[in-house]
Parts: structure tokens; sequence; C-alpha cells
């Protein structure tokens, strides 16, 4: 009963400072807001059309690129936009069954990227580690598969919260509906089982990687200094036996293409890590605590910087990405001739005659 009152009085602590915004400051963090929600939909939109429409970019890692993307767009869409109704009104301005249906999606996305991230570092460990058998764990179908089966573990977390008698409440802090704080069990579980198994496996997945693609490079240094193999015409990929690689291990089919994935691939999850862990840091506080014991920046920080590792992921694969890089610069090209098409249209002199 204690923690209920404590629990309301922070409620409205965090809805008197969402309230009592300076006009600046409201107009500032709405502006904010949709322009992440712009750079979201566009550059998460573009990277699916991109992939889907393009024969030559339906490949394995890219299945798993569509099914983050469509996280980040879940996320820009069920979280995002009710989220921006919440800044503009200072408070929740929608009913209770949006509050449900906010709070259910926001941990669905937020768990299906976790599970995605992991399920690239897998591809990449077998992939470069494991090439042999990754034919057989990555075809095409069990792909879908697997990311099937990462979206269901997603929304069974998210959906037993309700199931299990619990509801999800609207926090004025962070400005939008999540778990309460006093269900310190639920997120337990979900800290232990999506998301620090989670991380440790893209840690021993991405610790593997690096090591074999280090030696490999090492190797690559020597080759045309040794010796070149006369029937292929280039050097070997092994220099000497010390530099050949763990049984169960080969890095003779590693590529150019498949290290520059790596390295994208990598990068997102690095991106993402930098995103969540702060907000990370602020549930662990708050669960220990069993109650929204933060000021009000600090959880609108930790809203900022969750629907920030939405819109990052499009621009890093056209950094790292030739492929994508070029397919984006074919889009942005073909929008801007239409544009002009259009204002070419609507101020030409047949125009302006029929206007008159």
């Amino acid at each position: 009963m204690a923690n209920t009152s404590i629990q309301s009085l922070n409620f409205d602590r965090l809805l008197s400072a969402l309230q009592s915004r300076s006009d600046a400051e409201k107009w500032i963090e709405c502006a904010v807001w949709i322009a992440l929600e712009i750079t979201i939909f566009t550059g998460n939109i573009l990277t699916l059309k991109i992939i889907l429409t393009n024969k030559d970019l339906r490949t394995i890692p890219n299945y798993l690129i569509v099914s983050l993307a469509c996280s980040d767009l879940g996320l820009g869409i069920f979280g995002g936009i009710p989220t921006l109704g919440v800044l503009v009104e200072a408070k929740w301005p929608f009913n209770e069954a949006l509050c449900q249906l906010q709070g259910v999606s926001a941990l669905t996305m937020a768990s299906a990227s976790v599970l995605n991230l992991t399920l690239m570092a897998i591809n990449r460990y077998f992939k470069v580690v494991k090439t042999r058998r990754y034919q057989a764990y990555f075809t095409k179908r069990r792909t879908l598969a697997y990311i099937a089966l990462v979206w269901l573990m997603a929304f069974l977390v998210a959906a037993s919260y309700l199931l299990i008698g619990n509801r999800y409440s609207f926090n004025p802090g962070k400005v939008f509906c999540f778990i309460q704080p006093q269900h310190h069990i639920f997120q337990i579980f979900i800290s232990i089982v999506y998301i620090t198994f989670p991380s440790a496996v893209i840690v021993y997945c991405y610790q593997k990687v690096y090591m074999v693609i280090k030696t490999h490079n090492k190797a690559l240094s020597g080759w045309g200094a040794r010796r070149i193999d006369p029937k292929v015409g280039r050097a070997e990929h092994w220099a000497d036996h010390k530099a050949r690689p763990e049984p169960g291990t080969h890095a003779r089919g590693i590529s150019v293409q498949e290290i520059n994935i790596t390295r994208t691939l990598f990068s997102i999850v690095v991106a993402f890590l930098v995103c969540w862990t702060p907000a990370f840091v602020i549930d662990i506080i708050d669960v220990y605590q069993l109650r929204w014991s933060l000021g009000r920046r600090a959880y609108v920080s930790y809203t900022f910087l969750v629907a920030t590792s939405s819109t990052v992921n499009p621009i890093l694969y056209g950094i790292m990405n030739p492929a994508f890089r070029k397919e984006y610069l074919k889009c942005l090209v073909y929008l801007r001739i239409q544009n002009n098409s259009v204002v070419t249209t609507n101020t030409s002199p047949s125009n302006r005659d029929s206007k008159i």
C-alpha cells in the first residue's frame, strides 16, 4: 500500500514537470520528436523498399536487416505517434486501450530488436567462424523460420504481462506507457532472458568473428611475400600451418564483401548499445527503487535515445555498405526528378493559362 502511495506521488511529480514546461521547451521537444519520426519512417521504409524490390539484395543477412527495420518502423508507428500527442498535450490524451497497445507494441519491438541483433551475431558466427555449417543452418527457409520465432518470442513476453493480470501504465517522464516498476519480478525476467543472455551471445559471437578475421588478415599480409600458387595464379590463403584456424573453422571463404557485411552488422550492435545502455540503467534503478525515482529529464533522455536507435541503422547501411549507398542515391535522385517534374508541370504556361 505504501509503495502504491509513493508511486502515485512520483506520477504527480513527473506529470507536474511535464505540464510546467516552458513553451520553448515544449516546442523544441515536439520538433525534435517529429524529426526523429520522419527519419525513422523515411530511412526504414526506404531500406525495406530497396531490399524487397532488388533481387540482388535479397540475401540471408539482408532478410535479418528487413526484420530489424520492421521493428524500428513498428516502434516509430505504435510508440512514436502517441508519444507525440503526449508531448503536445502534456498528458495522456488517449484512452486506456491505446495505452495498453502502446505498452505491448513498445516491449515487442524492443525485444524483437535485441533478438534480431542476436540472430545477426549468430549468422556472422557461422558465416565466418563455422563456415562449413553455414549452408546447413542458414538456408532461406530456416532463416525465415528463425525470424518468425524471434517475433513470436518478442510478442509473447509483451502479451504475457497483460495475461498475468498486470496493466501497462503511463509514465509522464518517459511520455509513453510501459511496465510499472513495482512489478520487478517481471522486469528482472525480461532483463535476464531478453537482454543479459542475448548480449552475452552477441559478445561471444563477435569476439570469435573478430579473432578469425584478425588471423585471416594477418595471413593475407604474408601471402604475396611467401609464395604464389601456380595453379590458381594467386597467393595461398594460409601462409603456414601456424596461421591455420582451429578445427571446425574455415577462413578460406572470407571475402571482402563478407567482412564488410560483418562490420556493418557489428556497427549496428554498437549503435544499439550506445542508445539503449542508458535506458537499461534507468530501468535497473527504477526496479531497485520500485518506483519512478529519477527526474523528468532523465526519462525524456531515455525516450529520445530509444527513438534515435531506430533512426541510425539506415544511415549506417548507407555509409558502410556500397550496395545500399548506391540504391539510396538512386531512390533520392528518382524522388528529386519526380519533384522537379511536378513543379515544372504546375508552373508551365499551359497550366497558368488554364488557371486564368
